[in-house]
């Protein structure tokens, strides 16, 4: 075919009515894979890799981190935990307006009006379906960044697949603290300080 594109004669007959022509598919083949790094690595951006390639690799070929990367707060996003995890909350979104339906339908008692309870149940079930309609799953996947040399051969040294996302954030430069505390707040951080001083 390279040759009957390039106009050699020999490779290029001329058709007749009725012939075909059956081009098949290579074996494995696939558009490149896709990934993307962003945040404090030396050259962030998209990077094509092959199959069985892993998160240490990615570094490597990035440049590594940069002194003031924080890996223990990366953010590991991947497609396909977030296709899943989307028709969850889809199945889920319908389920409960079923639900709904079905509560709303179901007839009081003969002489009686429908109890408040069932009222509030629907009101309920009503506000959490408005809640969950702005929900979209994040197809986020937990792993712990350590040096490369440790993580070359640690469960976090996971196998890249297409369209997954990496952001490896700046170090904080405070300690929020919050909860039930009298000032929740974010203080500077200092090195000397323990648990109880920020407390």
């Amino acid at each position: 075919l390279k040759d009957a594109l390039n106009g050699t004669d020999h490779d290029n007959p001329l058709l007749m009515p009725n012939d075909e022509l059956f081009v098949q598919i290579a074996s494995n083949w696939h558009l490149p894979w896709v990934v993307k790094i962003d945040g404090r690595v030396m050259r962030p951006g998209a990077y094509s890799i092959h199959p069985g390639e892993r998160i240490t690799s990615l570094l490597r070929r990035c440049g590594g981190l940069l002194p003031d990367a924080y890996p223990p707060a990366t953010v590991f996003t991947r497609h396909s935990i977030q296709v899943v995890e989307q028709k969850r909350l889809d199945q889920a979104r319908t389920e409960l307006q079923q639900a709904i339906a079905q509560l709303a339908m179901m007839p009081a008692a003969p002489g009686e009006s429908k109890d408040s309870h069932s009222t509030q149940a629907l009101a309920t079930m009503q506000q959490l379906l408005v809640q969950s309609e702005s929900q979209q799953a994040d197809g986020r996947l937990v792993v712990h960044l350590s040096p490369l040399l440790q993580l070359e051969n640690s469960p976090d040294n996971v196998e890249l697949e297409d369209q997954d996302f990496v952001e490896i954030p700046r170090r904080p430069s405070g300690v929020l603290v919050l909860g039930q505390v009298y000032s929740p707040n974010s203080i500077v951080y200092q090195p000397s300080l323990r648990v109880r001083d920020y407390l």
